[in-house]
């Protein structure tokens, strides 16, 4: 999913993000939330809004 890592990317889909879509829909704090694990560093808000601007722009060029 986008080049996250597959951990992010697990606890994600984990929490029902399925693919580009569900990410975009989110708000960064909201993805960091969803990451956040025992054990698992946590994603700060930027990296957040990063991944959703990338999963934005996928979906931009997709039309």
């Amino acid at each position: 999913m986008l080049g996250l890592s597959p951990i992010y990317a697990e606890l994600l889909r984990s929490a029902g993000v399925k693919g580009a879509r569900d990410l975009a829909a989110l708000s960064p704090d909201e993805a960091a939330r969803l990451t956040a694990a025992p054990g698992v560093l946590p994603v700060p808000v930027d990296k957040a809004a990063a991944w959703i601007r990338a999963a934005r722009a996928l979906l931009s060029e997709a039309g």
